[in-house]
């Protein structure tokens, strides 16, 4: 038998526990995301399969200077990182008070466990990851469709980083973009040994030019 009080009690107790599990439920997502300390770069995951590094940029770029994306498409998740901490809580604030899409998919966002991106390398016994030049501020870009212009170069190089100077030769269907920075340069590099940067119907052959500037010819 319970007294009154007795179930006076039981109710209040039942009634703290289901409140207590309700609030846990509704704090889980924000826990989840705020499981890592405060960093420049983000774990993006639940990206569609047609997504692609341009596509992360362009939706990252409003929150801050974005410094690297590593794009794990095979995983549909992708690294940002930002020039601040700042820059990288202004975007996963966004993304827990409102939805951010990319196609038909809600992006879920979280800080990661480092304080920047470290591009996988390959073994170097893989020629073609052997650069033919050392880094450089400078790409050499290949395989240009005949109907490429400037325009399309600046278009595919920026979301990349800061372009300074661009060296196109159409009858080469070739061109040289000038970076700001190596990582910059570096960046685009990369991106396009990882996955094809096309202009047209062709993917793009990137390089390291031998030069650190570009010089318009006289």
């Amino acid at each position: 038998h319970v007294s009154e009080n007795g179930e006076d009690s039981l109710t209040r107790a039942t009634f703290r526990f289901l409140f207590h599990t309700q609030e846990t439920l509704h704090q889980k997502p924000f826990e989840m995301a705020s499981a890592c300390l405060p960093s420049k770069v983000l774990h993006l995951r639940h990206l569609p399969e047609e997504c692609t590094e341009m596509d992360i940029r362009a939706m990252s770029a409003p929150f801050g200077y974005v410094r690297q994306v590593l794009f794990l498409s095979q995983k549909q998740q992708a690294f940002v990182e930002f020039s601040s901490i700042e820059e990288a809580s202004m975007m996963l604030a966004t993304c827990q008070t409102n939805v951010i899409r990319l196609g038909a998919r809600t992006l879920a966002a979280q800080f990661s466990n480092k304080q920047e991106i470290t591009i996988p390398t390959r073994p170097l016994t893989d020629p073609s990851t052997v650069p033919e030049c050392p880094p450089s501020k400078v790409l050499h870009l290949r395989n240009l469709p005949e109907e490429c212009t400037e325009l399309d170069i600046h278009t595919v190089s920026c979301p990349f980083g800061l372009i300074r100077q661009v060296l196109f030769l159409s009858r080469k269907q070739q061109a040289f973009v000038e970076f700001s920075t190596v990582e910059e340069a570096t960046s685009m590099l990369v991106s396009s040994k990882a996955q094809p940067i096309r202009i047209g119907t062709r993917a793009l052959i990137a390089q390291y030019s031998n030069k650190q500037v570009v010089t318009a010819p006289a």
